[in-house]
Formats: structure tokens, C-alpha cells, sequence
């Protein structure tokens, strides 16, 4: 353990193992009874971390519910980097999700599509790169590893059709800044029955709606959820544009879905396979998927 984990401060520190992120986190419990959230990483992520910092310090400023930054640390001796923040008093949304009615999840839902435009509206720098150049060199990269990878999905010929023959929807995008991984797993009610946001590690700047991308997984679980975010951002019925642009996103997520698990092992692929299938499903009639509980 890092010598800032070695504070006599710190009455207990116990590592936590949840989640994908490359980061080490901590939970830490002072002798003054404050919880505290600590993120350690590579040092050489300092410039990503200032600006996860940052926004965190803006989001916060304006009552924004996620960690409360604190401080910054960087310890040129361990090539490492210690972010120490507030912990989030909770539980994890998703847990907590099966308990409710559907109009809670609904109203959940709205919140958190709320709290999405709230983190969209923060000022975003003014040069940044081409957004469909750079989606569309991502996507056909995407493309080329599936085709070369052992595994493969049912309608996968349908999915590739769909990146290649609506391209014209990445045009004129704006961009904003992301959260990165917008999904009811870095979501936690609080003890007050509010929600609180959390994991802004993979923040990035792009397109609002590619935001989306990660709605399959809400959707699977609670589509009333799912259909809140969208009406709770949109403040009420989104534009018919929104998704077929979210159906070319949610493609190009699937199709490199699979390359991506395979080093992971057979359960994972088999998961990404459930996901192709779902998706193919949602879409069927059309590009309005068959979670979102439309009131027209």
C-alpha cells in the first residue's frame, strides 16, 4: 500500500474490487468518522485526472449529487496518482431497482436523464476533434476486428448494413462532455431517496446522444428506467432523429462488443451474443425500440 493510504488518519482502508476500471479504489473510514473515496492510478493519467477533478469540482458547485472532490495527489516516487474524494452514502441503484413500482423506476429514470443534461450543459472546450471523422474511424476499425475474430452473432450482416448506410447522421453533431459510462451501475440512491452519480473516470468529450450507448444495459433491466432517462433529458418526447442516431451507436457498440470479450472468456461472449440478440429484437419493427413505453 501507497504511503498516502498510510495515513494515521486513516482508521480503516479496504480495497474495493467492484467494477472494470484500471483503477485501484479504496474505501477509507477516518479516525474523525468521515468516509472517503480514494482512486489510485498511473501517474501518467495526470493530465485525464485533472480534468476528472475539475469536473467534479464544477458539477459539485452547482449541487450536482456525486463524490465531492478533495484533493489531488501525485507521488512521483510510486508513479502514482491518488485521487481523494468524498464517499457516496447509498446503495447501488440497480440492487435497489427490483424493489420498486414501475413508476419509480419511471421517476428514477427522469432523474437521472435530468442529471445527464445537467452534466451535458458544463462548458466544453472550444477546439476539439471532428465528431463524425473520428466515430466513423472508430466504427469502421470496429468492423474489421469483428470480421477477423473467431466468434460471431446472428444479424450481423444487418448491424454492419447499418453502419455503413447511415453515416450521414453523425453530421454536424455538437459535442459536449461525457460521463463516459452512463448506466444505473455507477448510479446510487441515497439515504435520502435522491440519485447520486458516480465513476466519472472515463469522462470524455462527443456527441450528447452517444451517451446513450450504455441505455441497453438500464433497458434490460427496467425499461420504464430506461424510457425516463430519455423523456427526463429530453423534457419530454425526444425527436424522432434521437433514435435512429442511438440505433447506429448501440451498433456500433455490439459489433465491437465481441472482439472486445473474447480474452475475457466464453461467459462474457456469450453475453455479448444475448446482447446482439435483444437488440436485433428492440428493433425489429423499426428504430424505435420496443422497451420505449411511448404516450403518443
Amino acid at each position: 500500500m501507497g504511503g498516502v493510504l498510510q495515513n494515521p488518519s486513516y482508521r480503516t482502508v479496504k480495497q474495493i474490487k467492484k467494477g472494470w476500471s484500471s483503477d485501484q479504489k479504496y474505501f477509507v473510514r477516518t479516525i474523525d468518522d468521515k468516509a472517503l473515496l480514494i482512486r489510485q492510478t498511473e501517474l501518467s493519467a495526470y493530465d485525464q485526472k485533472v480534468s476528472e477533478f475539475n469536473m467534479l469540482k464544477t458539477l459539485t458547485s452547482m449541487g450536482f449529487h456525486t463524490n465531492q472532490p478533495i484533493e489531488l495527489i501525485p507521488c512521483k516516487e510510486e508513479e502514482t496518482l491518488y485521487m481523494i474524494m468524498s464517499w457516496c452514502h447509498g446503495q447501488d441503484a440497480e440492487i435497489i431497482l427490483p424493489t420498486l413500482t414501475n413508476e419509480q423506476h419511471y421517476q428514477l429514470g427522469i432523474k437521472a436523464g435530468q442529471m445527464l443534461r445537467t452534466i451535458h450543459d458544463v462548458n466544453v472546450p472550444a477546439k476539439h476533434q471532428d465528431w463524425q471523422a473520428f466515430y466513423l474511424k472508430k466504427t469502421e476499425y470496429k468492423i474489421k476486428k469483428y470480421l477477423r475474430c473467431d466468434e460471431s452473432f446472428d444479424g450481423d450482416t444487418l448491424i454492419i448494413n447499418y453502419l455503413q448506410q447511415h453515416q450521414e447522421l453523425l453530421n454536424d453533431r455538437p459535442q459536449c462532455f461525457h460521463h463516459g459510462d452512463y448506466h444505473l451501475g455507477n448510479m446510487i440512491l441515497t439515504e435520502n431517496n435522491d440519485l447520486a452519480i458516480i465513476d466519472f473516470n472515463r469522462h470524455d468529450v462527443g456527441d450528447p446522444w452517444e451517451e446513450f450507448n450504455r441505455l441497453s444495459f438500464s433497458a434490460k433491466i427496467s425499461p420504464a428506467f430506461a424510457t425516463g432517462q430519455i423523456d427526463g433529458y429530453f423534457a419530454g418526447t425526444p425527436p424522432k432523429l434521437f433514435f435512429q442516431t442511438l440505433a447506429f451507436y448501440f451498433c456500433s457498440n455490439i459489433i465491437g462488443s465481441l472482439p472486445w470479450a473474447i480474452p475475457y472468456g466464453t461467459q462474457e461472449v456469450a453475453f455479448m451474443k444475448r446482447q446482439a440478440a435483444d437488440f436485433l429484437q428492440w428493433f425489429e419493427a423499426g428504430t424505435l425500440p420496443d422497451w420505449y413505453l411511448s404516450k403518443s
